[in-house]
């Protein structure tokens, strides 16, 4: 290790790009931050320059006393020594490295004998430790039923940061909410991950009191134009759009620039949906549109849902009575070809493996274990669990649900070997599956179901970026990426497990250590109002619950 100078300079244009951003966002800091300089006008250079700076120093600190800093000027100045680097996109390990960080970004990645850094760095010992890029869920609801707002929100987001996830994709929920929470994130306000969000767009009526109902074709179009223009990502079409609002969706997307994913439409092919540009598809097609697709009574299944009452509960049950008429008549070969041709066309699946294990569990015995993870959500969400909207109550439900995940299994098992595309996402908060830590069992899960470590890293880590278009600036650990990283204490490409090893997180150049990751969950925990005990959190087996009654679908690959 060889260290230079501290750089004033770099220092320096670092907090004036942080006063910016600031004055850009307020024009009153503005005019304060004018009457400040205007009283050291008379400061010269170089003798002065040291009036000029106190003053900035000053004019910050009122600053973040009447507002929120962003995040982006948290970013620390952090050199990680001698650790060894998880390359992801290679699946190999580059041991005996520094990592210098600066601005949020890596600067330097090179042997350890070999960088230089500025003497006034945070050094971290990387001896024995794995660095690896920051973990992305690619399917939550960071805000669900069971959250109130206020402080619950606040630890949600804290509970992704803490278990290593960087980055989400938001799947979903009330717009102004989701908007807010990303703006209070991104502003310094509370600690959380990058945010990615879409808006869920359903038919008339639609499943959920937060989807956006259109009836038409036009209402589609309009939609699309309003989410861009609040700020949305992309499009997340969901199951009861009627094919023409469908296909007007998709290419209004299209002409201003959205990407558009979601489940497919019971009224559309999945060889439609992809040959009209659905860039992702969700749970396999939530179960059921993926059985149909691979069935041959993909035509019978249409006919009949069309033919449902125009309900909510009239159409849900149209659609397990089609899909346990598709589940009799599944082909094999005919799945094979459809799945090829989404290969073919780039489309993306993110699996939900763990999620759909806990619903079909739930559906055969759902009674949870105590688990310590559930002493750090608000009691209103472990009340939405025991009540469980998705849980079977009959012998012909569960029966229904075994085969329903037997199909499930199958399709996974037909993707891998057509290596389609994967992502990792956990459709947080669903019964029993924990905001923040079930990234880690659904990567447990996709081992499980035949992927390999690394490409279960892949999935949440290099794939996002790419599927992003972030792919320059996250996903792997080198110079130039923004410095969003795990410091791992095992080395994840022996065993998936060892992303459970957190030592530290760093987040848009920002670390915290462990002991800041605890405190993180510390104070979740005291906000719960789940009334678990001290010694319950402590003792509690944190291991996955969800293999309730799986057994009975053992050897169904």
């Amino acid at each position: 290790m060889t260290s230079r100078p501290p750089t004033n300079s770099r220092f320096s244009t670092s907090i004036v790009q942080c006063i910016n951003r600031l004055l850009r966002s307020n024009q009153k800091q503005a005019t304060r931050f004018e009457e400040v300089l205007s009283q050291f006008s008379l400061c010269g250079e170089p003798q002065h320059r040291k009036c000029v700076m106190r003053a900035i120093e000053i004019f910050l600190a009122w600053v973040m006393a009447a507002t929120a800093f962003p995040a982006s000027c948290l970013a620390q100045s952090i050199a990680i020594e001698d650790v060894t680097i998880v390359d992801v996109q290679r699946g190999a390990l580059q041991p005996g490295r520094t990592v210098l960080i600066e601005d949020g970004r890596i600067s330097v990645v090179g042997p350890a004998a070999q960088v230089e850094f500025p003497s006034d760095v945070k050094i971290v010992d990387g001896t024995g430790r794995f660095l690896m890029p920051g973990l992305w869920d690619m399917h939550v609801h960071t805000i669900s039923p069971g959250f109130a707002p206020g402080a619950a929100i606040d630890d949600l987001a804290a509970l992704y940061l803490a278990n290593g996830i960087t980055g989400v994709r938001e799947m979903g929920y009330y717009p102004e909410t989701t908007l807010e929470l990303r703006r209070r994130i991104d502003d310094g306000t509370i600690p959380g991950p990058r945010m990615v969000i879409g808006g869920m767009v359903d038919g008339s009526p639609a499943e959920w009191p937060f989807a956006i109902s259109v009836s038409s074709a036009d209402d589609a179009r309009a939609v699309v134009r309003r989410l861009k223009e609040q700020g949305f990502d992309f499009v997340k079409a969901y199951s009861f759009l009627s094919r023409e609002a469908y296909f007007a969706l998709v290419n209004e997307a299209r002409v201003v620039g959205m990407p558009v994913v979601g489940h497919i439409p019971i009224t559309v092919s999945a060889s439609e949906a992809a040959e009209a540009g659905q860039v992702g598809i969700e749970h396999l097609g939530d179960m059921y549109t993926m059985a149909i697709a691979c069935s041959d009574a993909e035509e019978d299944v249409r006919s009949l849902v069309s033919a449902s009452p125009e309900t909510r509960e009239g159409r849900v049950e149209a659609l397990l009575a089609g899909a346990d008429l598709a589940l009799k008549r599944f082909d094999r070969e005919k799945c094979r070809s459809v799945i090829k041709e989404m290969a073919k066309r780039g489309v993306w699946q993110t699996p939900t493996v763990f999620a759909m294990q806990a619903v079909t569990a739930s559906a055969i015995e759902y009674s949870p274990p105590l688990d310590r993870r559930s002493c750090y959500l608000p009691k209103t969400i472990l009340d939405f669990w025991r009540a469980d909207p998705t849980g079977a109550r009959t012998e012909l439900d569960v029966q229904r649900r075994l085969a329903h995940f037997y199909i499930y299994r199958s399709v996974m098992k037909l993707m891998l070997e057509e290596n389609v595309r994967m992502l990792a996402g956990t459709d947080s908060p669903v019964p029993n599956v924990y905001p923040g830590f079930a990234l880690h069992d659904e990567l447990e899960a996709m081992v499980k179901f035949g992927m390999s470590p690394v490409d279960a890293l892949r999935a949440a880590t290099s794939a996002p970026a790419e599927f992003l278009g972030l792919a320059n600036e996250l996903g792997a650990v080198e110079a130039g990426k923004a410095a969003d990283l795990v410091l791992l204490s095992q080395n994840p490409l022996d065993d998936i497990n060892a992303i459970r090893a957190i030592e530290a997180v760093i987040s848009k150049g920002r670390m915290f250590s462990r002991l800041d990751l605890d405190s993180l969950l510390a104070e979740a925990r005291d906000n719960s109002t789940a009334r678990c005990t001290c010694s319950e959190c402590d003792t509690a087996d944190p291991a996955s619950p969800h293999t309730i009654g799986l057994s009975r679908t053992a050897g169904g690959n």
